[in-house]
């Protein structure tokens, strides 16, 4: 191939190669949401991991703990916080998991200040 052919071409040309690369970017932005969204980004009017006492475990993606204190306080607890790990959720007292703190907030829930 000589210059003058993409001379007379250059148009063309570049509009195929914008075209490959906007396609190579929708398919990697696509294979991104399947493959593991952020879901602190998502709505906060997604389901909540757990909805009734009868699904007491939580999904893998939903970890953040929504406990209600004895005083009647919505606390939502995060992974890593002081009391995270003794925290024991209980449906049948309208405690629940989230799995977005997005969500847990939409909910009326506050986070723990520890």
């Amino acid at each position: 191939m000589n210059s003058e052919f993409f001379t007379k071409n250059k148009t063309p040309i570049a509009l195929l190669v914008g075209a490959i690369i906007i396609a190579g970017a929708i398919y990697l932005v696509g294979s991104q949401l399947k493959s593991g969204v952020d879901k602190s980004q998502l709505p906060a009017n997604l389901p909540s991991a757990v909805d009734s006492a009868k699904n007491s475990a939580p999904s893998a993606d939903c970890v953040i703990k929504g406990n209600i204190s004895s005083k009647g306080e919505k606390i939502y607890h995060v992974p890593g916080g002081q009391f995270y790990d003794r925290t024991v959720i209980d449906t049948s007292k309208g405690e629940k998991w989230f799995c977005s703190e997005v969500e847990a907030q939409a909910a009326g829930w506050r986070r723990s200040s520890k």
